[in-house]
């Protein structure tokens, strides 16, 4: 994640993954923003061969390999956190093909 501007009120941290989950996962992500009142924060995503499983309030969603840059927009406050997978390694978690959810976001219990 790059933040376009005002990289102070984004604050992202990774942590390495448990032994047993490293052959699959590049590790886990928490990212929390608190921007002023009327400010917005561009948030501009570079493109990864890996998919995401992304916690964000109450709900878990699988973000499938993205091809493009993703430009997010951010305000208020938030947290958001997910676990990054290696290439190649969501596919032992998934019964159905990857290439399926490519620049998808669909509901964590639907994969």
């Amino acid at each position: 994640m790059q933040p376009a501007s005002e990289p102070r009120f984004l604050r992202m941290e990774r942590y390495s993954p448990p032994l047993s989950l490293r052959p699959y996962l590049d590790h886990l992500w928490i990212a929390e923003w608190q921007v002023p009142r009327e400010t917005t924060l561009p948030l501009d995503i570079v493109a990864m061969p890996c998919v995401n499983l992304v916690l964000m309030g109450e709900s878990a969603f699988v973000a499938g390999v993205k091809t493009e840059r993703q430009r997010h927009v951010l305000s208020g406050s938030g947290r958001i956190a997910g676990l990054r997978f290696k290439p190649g390694g969501f596919h032992s978690f998934s019964l159905h093909p990857v290439a399926r959810i490519r620049n998808l976001e669909i509901p964590a219990d639907s994969v």
